[in-house]
């Protein structure tokens, strides 16, 4: 186990070794005393987080899915790419992507979260951000009001 917190009572992420997949991981996320699975996490090439998620998962007034914020922002945990699988489509965006065209909520009982609506996911789109990212690091600094 790989632990990105080491006080096990706290809420925290954590990952576990797949054996029959050296490269891959699973994520868990520890939160108020319950410890559930929330994806898959494959470490080879630029890094890959995926997750199925059901339809209750969906916020339906923003038509969005939504990736545990601590995953998103977590230094150590190394990925580039996001496939959350819905209704049996593969929703592809980078993690940039998500931070920086998602909106952060927190609803009471689940810890604070990303969502994208399902119509901002496209891998083409999230392949030229990162591509401006490159090449105008600085040009997404901030947020203007």
């Amino acid at each position: 186990m790989i632990s990105v917190n080491n006080i096990p009572h706290q809420n925290c992420m954590f990952l576990t070794k797949i054996e029959s997949q050296p490269s891959c991981r699973y994520t868990w996320l520890r939160n108020d005393g319950v410890q559930k699975r929330i994806g898959h996490l494959d470490l080879s090439g630029e890094g890959t987080f995926s997750s199925t998620r059901k339809k209750n998962h969906l916020f339906k007034k923003t038509q969005s899915l939504g990736v545990p914020l601590v995953l998103l922002e977590h230094e150590n945990i190394k990925f580039k790419w996001i496939i959350l699988t819905y209704e049996g489509k593969k929703y592809t965006t980078s993690r940039n992507f998500f931070l920086k065209f998602g909106h952060k909520m927190k609803f009471s009982k689940f810890e604070k979260q990303v969502f994208l609506p399902l119509d901002k996911f496209s891998r083409s789109n999230a392949e030229r951000f990162e591509t401006l990212l490159c090449h105008q690091p600085n040009l997404f600094a901030e947020e203007v009001s």
